[in-house]
């Protein structure tokens, strides 16, 4: 697979996608607006493996996605959620080493046979 980074119009990479692990995801709660932090909790999300949830901006508009992490296996995280996303274009916003995100995407893009997501590492 060839990386090739899609710029939106505003210099962007696409809608910025969180994983969060049981272990993150209190810290996360603690630091998110209010906003978020009360949306997050009306949508029952926990950081399970599998669940997304989308995180609204200071405009109503999705700012970004968060993602609960599996435990084991972080080659395999994006194949659980690339279904439940929408169309669109995304990137991965954490800590993941750039060999990792890109080895994940490339994982990712050769399941999934549905859809036009694009995720950027």
């Amino acid at each position: 697979m060839i990386y090739f980074p899609i710029h939106d119009a505003d210099g962007s990479q696409g809608v910025p996608l969180r994983p969060l692990s049981a272990d993150t995801f209190e810290n996360f709660l603690n630091t998110a607006p209010a906003a978020q932090r009360a949306w997050i909790e009306g949508a029952g999300f926990k950081a399970e493996s599998g669940q997304v949830c989308a995180l609204p901006g200071d405009d109503g508009a999705v700012e970004a996605w968060v993602f609960g992490m599996q435990t084991r296996g972080w080659l395999n995280q994006l194949a659980a959620i690339v279904p439940k996303l929408p169309e669109g274009d995304y990137r991965l916003d954490c800590d993941w080493s750039r060999e990792q995100r890109l080895l994940a995407i490339r994982l990712e893009a050769e399941d999934r046979a549905h859809g036009l997501i694009r995720l950027h590492g």
